[in-house]
């Protein structure tokens, strides 16, 4: 037995409820891919001339295949703030940061 949580052995669960999982499971995206959180680091009113100009860029990254998904985190009332953007293996500029490790 390991220390992982999800090293179950077959006799721990059995056939039927192994082989749902294995079948859910093949339809997930099965992908490497990164996460980054961005943080505000500056006024709202510096960065919202900023805010087409970045959201064409974002849209043409995605169009590319160098984006996966990206938004804010949304709250009520802010319209510039945190965010998630998730990228596949392959980084803008063509780099292959991710290999790097």
């Amino acid at each position: 037995m390991t220390d992982h949580p999800a090293d179950i052995s077959s006799s721990a669960v059995g056939q039927s409820t192994q082989q749902q999982v294995s079948d859910l499971m093949s339809k997930m995206i099965r992908k490497t891919l990164y996460a980054v959180i961005s943080h505000v680091n500056a006024a709202p009113e510096d960065i919202l001339p900023h805010v087409v100009d970045h959201l064409t860029y974002m849209d043409e990254l995605e169009a590319k295949g160098l984006l996966w998904a990206s938004g804010p985190f949304v709250q009520p009332g802010v319209l510039v703030g945190d965010g998630l953007t998730i990228f596949p293996r392959r980084f803008p500029g063509g780099s292959a940061q991710a290999d790097r490790g």
